[in-house]
C-alpha cells in the first residue's frame, strides 16, 4: 500500500490518512472498505479516479497558511457521518494539511489533549516550515468547534 497511497495509516475505525493515491491506490482504499475520500489540496485533479473506482470523493481547498474553523468544520461532518464512513484523508504528501486535519478529528471528536494530539501530528512527518497549522491547532476552539458540530448533526466526541 505504501506504493500506491504514501504514508498510509489507520487512524481510527473510521478515518484514514495519506497521500495523495495513485490510480491503483484509488482501487486498494477501495477494497479496504474506504466509501470516501476527502482531498485537502487546492486543485482536485482526481475526482475521476475515485470515482471510477466507486467511491465518493469531497474536496476542501486547504490552504496551509491560513487554516479556518470553517475546513474542519467541513471535514469533521464528512468524517463524522456514518453514511460517508470509513473515510480517507489525503493531501499531497499526507503530512502537514492531512496532520492538521487529523489533529482536530483526536482533538474535537475523540477528545485527545491539545498537546498529544500535536505530538502525533509530529511524529508523522510534520514540517516547521507550516507554522500557520501550529498556531491554527494551538489556538483552535475545541469546544466551539465541538458545538458546531453537533449543531450540525455531527457525532459528540468518542
Amino acid at each position: 500500500m505504501a506504493r500506491e497511497v504514501p504514508n498510509f495509516a489507520k487512524v481510527s475505525d473510521v478515518l484514514y490518512r495519506g497521500g495523495q493515491p495513485t490510480a491503483k491506490g484509488y482501487a486498494e482504499l477501495k477494497k479496504l472498505g474506504i466509501r470516501t475520500v476527502v482531498c485537502l489540496r487546492i486543485f482536485d485533479l482526481h475526482s475521476r479516479r475515485s470515482a471510477e473506482v466507486g467511491l465518493r470523493q469531497v474536496h476542501i481547498s486547504f490552504k496551509p497558511v491560513h487554516p479556518e474553523d470553517e475546513d474542519v468544520l467541513a471535514f469533521l461532518k464528512v468524517v463524522t457521518d456514518p453514511a460517508c464512513q470509513p473515510v480517507f484523508v489525503h493531501c499531497r504528501e499526507g503530512v502537514d494539511r492531512t496532520g492538521m486535519m487529523v489533529a482536530a478529528y483526536r482533538m474535537v471528536v475523540q477528545g485527545w489533549p491539545r498537546e498529544l494530539a500535536i505530538a502525533e501530528l509530529r511524529r508523522m512527518g510534520f514540517r516547521e516550515v507550516n507554522r500557520p497549522i501550529l498556531r491554527y491547532l494551538r489556538r483552535m476552539d475545541v469546544s466551539a468547534l465541538r458545538a458546531k458540530l453537533a449543531e450540525a448533526g455531527g457525532s459528540p466526541p468518542r
